[in-house]
């Protein structure tokens, strides 16, 4: 099986790891050189940007995670099973997939006729991430959206909820909310800084929202 692994918190990021640790596939990994959290689906046409060879399977690329996924299609281009991006350090839920790298780059894979996932693992309060059991639960959704592939058009949006227990959470297919982020902002003369609180976000019932901070992983066909 052909894989690649992308993220958006740059190539040495615990998340990615875990994904290359407990899929137990051998894969090409083309990620951001340093973080890109948030920069959505934008590419780089207007500069160049390099990359760097790290390994026989590696490669650093400074540029968005899409980026990433459009440097393998030209500079290996060879036909991939799957496409996965993640794991994110923090939830992709509802309408952070428009925000989202990690999400970017599933979508950029899907415009390309490559199946995708992207993952990412919700952060609760300050407390710590174990990314073993991270790791533990992406081998469980793995193990049944590997025979499952997402509709034409579309990839699977993967949020896991932060637990110390990697088989507690049931896995729930669901819809993402359409919910807006509230517009909450703390004004210093002309500067504004965003100030809603994540874990405050509006729930609606069955919504990705919904289940993954009701402990559960979520699980949504994404469209494009």
């Amino acid at each position: 099986m052909k894989l690649l692994l992308v993220n958006d918190d740059g190539i040495d990021a615990p998340g990615i790891l875990t994904l290359e640790k407990f899929l137990g596939e051998k894969a090409l990994v083309f990620a951001p050189s340093g973080p890109m959290s948030g920069t959505g689906h934008s590419v780089t046409v207007h500069k160049p940007f390099s990359f760097h060879k790290r390994s026989r399977t590696h490669y650093s690329v400074d540029g968005t995670p899409a980026d990433c996924v459009r440097a393998y299609s030209f500079l290996i281009g060879e036909p991939l099973d799957w496409v996965f991006s993640g794991i994110n350090y923090g939830g992709n839920l509802g309408i952070d997939l428009y925000l989202s790298g990690t999400a970017a780059a599933a979508r950029e894979a899907t415009l390309l006729g490559w199946k995708a996932i992207a993952f990412s693992q919700r952060i609760s309060g300050q407390n710590r991430v174990d990314w073993e059991v991270t790791g533990k639960m992406a081998g469980r959704v793995w193990e049944v959206l590997r025979s499952r592939p997402p509709g034409k058009g579309a990839f699977w949006n993967v949020n896991f909820p932060h637990v110390s227990d990697a088989e507690a959470p049931e896995l729930v297919f669901c819809k993402p909310s359409k919910m807006p982020l509230d517009i909450n902002f703390l004004r210093d003369g002309n500067s504004l800084k965003y100030s809603g609180v994540y874990a405050d976000r509006k729930r609606e019932e069955g919504s990705d929202i919904d289940v993954c901070f009701s402990g559960n992983i979520s699980i949504s066909e994404v469209f494009l």
